[in-house]
């Protein structure tokens, strides 16, 4: 080795930088590692909403089902009892037609593609 001053203390000063690039180093694997599991993280957050949403739409679905087969009943009692005054079977079906389209069910999206036309009402 050398006794040269000059050498030792830039042999010291690049110790130094070498430390400093390893501390460095690992704050960036640190760092990596925490943008990983945002990532992740972020990724299942969004497939949760999407599942979510199909569950909505099919639980709305079976909803609008049950409402249409309750007015098709209170509107079979009522044809019934009023089946002998003319136009009341026009009026029912007009009722049931407008009943049908307003819970006409969605199309749900499918599982996997989160972009399928089913997502848009």
């Amino acid at each position: 080795m050398s006794t040269d001053p000059k050498e030792s203390s830039f042999m010291i000063a690049a110790e130094k930088q070498i430390d400093r690039l390893i501390r460095a180093n690992r704050w960036h694997r640190v760092l990596l590692a925490v943008v990983v599991v945002l990532v992740v993280l972020l990724g299942w957050v969004a497939w949760r909403q999407h599942q979510e949403a199909i569950d909505g739409c099919r639980a709305g679905n079976s909803y609008k089902q049950s409402d249409v087969q309750v007015w098709n009943y209170v509107l079979g009692i009522s044809a019934q009892a009023n089946a002998k005054k003319p136009g009341v079977a026009a009026k029912v079906k007009q009722v049931e037609d407008h009943i049908a389209q307003l819970d006409a069910p969605r199309k749900c999206p499918s599982t996997w593609n989160l972009l399928s036309e089913g997502s848009r009402p």
